[in-house]
């Protein structure tokens, strides 16, 4: 087992791993990004180094409190332009000198083992997440997600179970995977998919290692919609690799298919929909299930997540198998 980073006196220990966390910020209020940032700077595992990336140049509120920081570990980068989450995740990983690097999300709160823990776990695994406490905004306990993988397994196509804002993984591995791609807000999922195409190990780790706000303005709660058309593309593009060995990603395409379910792009009600079917404790309340059942049938994006998802997990299981029985041969 490593050390966890930190000696006798509290001091970091430049022997561990260097860890390096990456976030970027955008338009969140200074208290929310203060409590994310010191929840990093108060960390177990001291030998780290924080990239804090300003996709919103012109948010004057967070560059003072930013330049304020008294921290030889924080390191703020400022784009010139906004950006996207994608692109600033990559220039940050791009920046980063650790091994390993830990995701971040500016109005989330990581709990003060969580780096220790994932190190643990990221010296064997390409990439390591955990569960997740899903909090109000007043930091409130709504639920815990605690969905469940086994190591060695294949990833699960059927929906994205990788909480990415308490990812860690290697650093190297990405990169030669060329990082995120332009497909928000499912570039994670679009990552994940493609790095156990490669053969990437995943590791969950099955306790809760940080608190994942939900608030009014969260990307699932006003954009549920164009979460699940990305995710679409993002599973189709994992079928076409299956068969074709490369998957033609256009941004081009994924916007066509954003325009044709522009009119759902604010269904809030098909985005509560989604969050029931994956959450299977909910499944007790028959209404829930007759809920799901009218969207289904009413709303046609919600159709077409679900077979696209069936015929990935489908293109999954021939390519495993039909490759494990020409290994036999």
């Amino acid at each position: 087992m490593l050390s966890s980073g930190t000696s006798s006196e509290g001091r970091s220990d430049t022997r561990a791993p260097l860890v390096s966390v990456v976030m970027s910020t955008y338009k969140e209020d200074v208290p929310i990004v203060a409590e994310a940032i010191g929840s990093i700077l108060g960390q177990s595992w001291r030998n780290l180094e924080f990239i804090i990336i300003r996709d919103d140049p012109t948010n004057v509120a967070i560059e003072a409190y930013l330049e304020g920081l008294d921290d030889s570990r924080v390191r703020v980068i400022t784009n010139p332009t906004n950006l996207g989450l994608a692109r600033s995740l990559n220039r940050g990983i791009l920046l980063s000198r650790g091994d390993f690097v830990a995701r971040m999300d500016a109005d989330d709160i990581s709990y003060v083992d969580r780096i220790e823990c994932e190190v643990e776990y990221a010296s064997r695994y390409d990439v390591v997440w955990s569960w997740v406490d899903f909090v109000n905004e007043d930091g409130g306990l709504r639920y815990t997600d605690r969905r469940t993988f086994r190591s060695g397994h294949p990833l699960p196509r059927y929906g994205n179970i990788v909480n990415h804002s308490s990812v860690m993984f290697r650093r190297e591995v990405v990169l030669r995977e060329g990082g995120y791609r332009c497909m928000e807000p499912a570039e994670d999922f679009d990552l994940w998919m493609r790095l156990a195409d490669q053969g990437a190990t995943f590791h969950q780790v099955t306790k809760p290692l940080m608190a994942y706000r939900l608030r009014s303005s969260s990307i699932s709660n006003q954009q549920a919609a164009r979460q699940k058309v990305a995710s679409v593309y993002a599973l189709r593009m994992a079928r076409r690799r299956d068969w074709k060995q490369t998957d033609n990603f256009s941004t081009a395409e994924l916007s066509a298919l954003n325009q044709r379910f522009a009119t759902q792009a604010n269904n809030l009600r098909l985005g509560e929909s989604i969050e029931t079917l994956l959450r299977p404790r909910k499944f007790e309340k028959l209404g829930k299930i007759i809920s799901v059942c009218q969207v289904f049938a009413r709303d046609g994006l919600f159709r077409m997540h679900w077979v696209e998802s069936l015929l990935a997990q489908g293109s999954q299981w021939f390519r495993i198998h039909l490759g494990r029985s020409r290994r036999s041969r």
